[in-house]
């Protein structure tokens, strides 16, 4: 049981890791293009 919810954490976590990754690359590239 212990296991399983670790990777559920895990999984959310890497979900939330990879939505933020984006987000900051799309504002960088964003930002170079109007600079």
């Amino acid at each position: 049981a212990e296991l399983r919810v670790a990777v559920v954490i895990g999984t959310i976590f890497g979900i939330l890791f990879l939505g933020i990754l984006t987000t900051m690359m799309l504002l960088v590239r964003k930002c170079s293009i109007q600079a």
